[in-house]
């Protein structure tokens, strides 16, 4: 056997003590498909040349967890397909993810800290929500085309936050010190990002793809301002649009490609070393110090 425990089939099930892993198994693998795991305070703690904490098998869809923590496995915290859901579950010191899900994933109220590789990684059309992310080995929070709401996550060594594909949202929430950009949008568009804070990483504090709208964003001490690097704000595609942020202490406050038709509007801009990159083709409406701004679209440089 290849697993510690199985659930051959759906139906509830719950812990009544910690589950302690052997090498070269899992410690929960799940066959069946509509399983519900409830933790029940305990958890699952991984051994040298363990595989994962909890996986579910093969085309097995639709598994939750809920309450209680994956520590220490060979490969990943929690392992699920299509249409997951966990809650309230702490990864930790994983040797590749906290927890790897497919698509539709539904995540709140995790913690994913120390893991090997990534937090918590997620397929398209998932929500993770209320969740922290911290000092993992690459990125905190990595999604396709989902969606990010009031999570934290920093001090990770590659991004804080990052998205693939196109589409996705990222409201109310926070990433700092990351080793890379506080959000990186990496090839897709169609993003908004709102009402978020991010500051203190290495690279951007945003850094966006094409056709993102960035609204109420606060981005602060970002990149380098000695080698000139990173920055605030990065339209690193083109068309999109950046209205009412702060950036504020940044090596640039804004980075553009030329003729990227970018629109930046109602933005202040406060003692960063550079302000602008790339003006040229991108639109930037009226510029001026605050006490010289006229009109209600202008960008204000103190």
């Amino acid at each position: 056997a290849d697993s510690v425990h199985v659930i051959s089939e759906p139906g509830s099930y719950y812990l009544t003590g910690n589950i302690t892993g052997e090498a070269m198994k899992h410690g929960i693998k799940v066959t069946a498909p509509f399983v519900t795991i409830d933790l029940n305070g305990f958890g699952l703690i991984g051994v040298v040349d363990s595989i994962d904490g909890i996986r579910a098998d093969t085309d097995v869809h639709h598994s939750t967890v809920r309450n209680g923590f994956a520590t220490g496995w060979g490969e990943d915290g929690i392992k699920f397909n299509d249409y997951s859901r966990v809650t309230g579950v702490t990864v930790n010191l994983n040797d590749i993810y906290g927890m790897r899900l497919g698509l539709a994933a539904a995540v709140s109220e995790c913690t994913a800290t120390e893991n090997q590789f990534g937090g918590i990684t997620a397929g398209s059309g998932s929500l993770i929500q209320n969740c922290v992310a911290n000092n993992n080995q690459s990125s905190g929070i990595s999604v396709r085309a989902s969606s990010v709401i009031q999570c934290v996550s920093s001090n990770n060594d590659g991004s804080g936050i990052h998205f693939d594909g196109s589409g996705g949202v990222l409201l109310e929430s926070q990433a700092n010190s990351n080793g890379f950009a506080g959000f990186r949008d990496n090839t897709g568009s169609g993003r908004l990002i709102k009402d978020s804070v991010f500051t203190d990483n290495e690279t951007y504090g945003v850094d966006v793809g094409s056709a993102g709208f960035v609204k109420n964003v606060v981005s602060v001490n970002n990149g380098d301002s000695m080698a000139a690097s990173g920055g605030g704000f990065n339209a690193r595609l083109l068309r999109c649009v950046f209205d009412q942020n702060l950036s504020e202490g940044n090596s640039r406050g804004f980075v553009m490609g030329t003729d990227d038709d970018n629109v930046l509007m109602r933005n202040i801009l406060l003692d960063n070393t550079t302000n602008y990159v790339g003006t040229t083709g991108n639109d930037l409406g009226l510029t001026s110090t605050s006490n010289l701004a006229t009109r209600p679209f202008s960008n204000i440089i103190h």
